[in-house]
């Protein structure tokens, strides 16, 4: 039996407390106060049954996109694969 999923997601962001990745005239940190935006997620996640073994294979990502502060823009992936 194969049994295989999608889906995805859209969310809206709000995050404080980021860490610039410049400095002022001083060589102090500039503080960017706080960052919104949007994330979209996908994935898929799979498995194959056989008689006394099963394989799974499950991803996921998002992208992360700020409108007042894009370079906190990123991605995280995540990707495992099983066998039993």
């Amino acid at each position: 039996m194969l049994d295989f999923r999608l889906y995805g997601s859209v969310t809206g962001v709000y995050d404080t407390g980021l860490t610039p990745v410049s400095t002022d005239e001083t060589g102090k940190l500039v503080d960017v106060g706080g960052a919104y935006g949007v994330e979209v997620g996908f994935g898929a996640f799979g498995s194959k049954i056989w008689r006394k073994d099963q394989l799974s294979l499950e991803y996921r990502g998002n992208f992360r996109h700020y409108a007042n502060q894009s370079n906190f823009d990123g991605t995280d992936q995540f990707l495992n694969l099983r066998y039993g």
